[in-house]
């Protein structure tokens, strides 16, 4: 790739940091909805073996 400004390579490297950011949000909440749903799963195991 090949860049005659440094505005051109500047909205390049916008552009990866905008995805990389997302990437790592969608990331994150996959990562947090894992964690609480095996918290949950757990919490309602224990529940039922004291009942």
């Amino acid at each position: 790739m090949e860049f005659y400004t440094y505005h051109d390579f500047m909205l390049n490297a916008k552009n990866a940091v905008y995805i990389l950011m997302g990437l790592i949000v969608l990331g994150f909440v996959g990562l947090w909805r894992f964690v609480t749903a095996r918290d949950a799963d757990h919490e309602a195991e224990s529940h039922e073996e004291h009942h």
